[in-house]
């Protein structure tokens, strides 16, 4: 099960990380706009072409750090650190899912299906049995 959680919680960085950079680069706004002879225009573009804020800028960098935590904190919950990797994983989670309803205001909720991998990782984290239980195997004899 640990295996599981440390799979899971890099596939759920890796997930916002596709999400950020669909933020980023994906056609996230609709833009019209007439010139001065009347014709008018419309269609779609990025972020980045409509104008990166250097708030935005911080608070896209500041969710990559938080996915990048999380799977380090299901990382060290696989290796056998549980508290440290409990910790990181319910700390950044909640983070996230703060991030979430911030981005909500204004590019969308493409975190969602991230939020969603980081809740059940951090099920999955809390449900796997600690090293040396006695339902991960059976005691070494010496």
């Amino acid at each position: 099960m640990r295996r599981a959680v440390a799979v899971l919680g890099w596939l759920t960085a890796l997930l916002g990380w596709a999400a950020v950079a669909y933020d980023l680069f994906g056609p996230t706004y609709s833009v019209a706009g007439c010139d001065s002879s009347g014709a008018c225009t419309s269609g779609t573009a990025t972020l980045l072409q409509v104008g990166l804020t250097g708030t935005a800028a911080a608070f896209l960098a500041a969710v990559v750090v938080l996915f990048f935590g999380f799977g380090l904190g299901a990382l060290a919950l696989s290796a056998g650190w549980r508290q440290l990797g409990l910790t990181a994983i319910t700390i950044t989670l909640a983070l996230l899912l703060l991030a979430t309803v911030l981005s909500g205001l204004s590019v969308g909720y493409s975190f969602v299906p991230a939020d969603l991998l980081a809740i059940l990782t951090t099920v999955f984290a809390f449900r796997a049995r600690p090293r040396g239980s006695a339902e991960s195997g059976p005691a070494p004899t010496i």
